[in-house]
């Protein structure tokens, strides 16, 4: 954050965040089998909560926190896109 300045680090965490869950979403679309796809939305709120308590930050030291949460909030995203995909399998067989 610090080489970037701290509008455009929080510019480019609310493209990724935000971008990733499009395209999560747009590969359950494309994919689609049955609602069993969309289990990892549930970790969205999370992800919106982080971003909305990013944008209202202002000294960059105050991000460090976030960078657990984060870590933390991927790990039940990617543990239910997972999980979802092991379930539209099972359905599928």
């Amino acid at each position: 954050a610090s080489s970037m300045g701290l509008g455009n680090a929080k510019k480019y965490h609310l493209f990724l965040v935000v971008g990733a869950m499009i395209a999560a979403i747009a590969y359950s679309v494309l994919n689609y089998s049955s609602l069993w796809n969309f289990l990892y939305v549930i970790s969205f709120p999370l992800f919106i909560y982080q971003l909305f308590r990013i944008i209202k930050i202002k000294e960059e030291k105050l991000l460090d926190p976030f960078l657990k949460q984060l870590a933390l909030t991927t790990l039940l995203f990617t543990i239910l896109f997972g999980v979802s995909l092991i379930l539209v399998i099972d359905i599928k067989f």
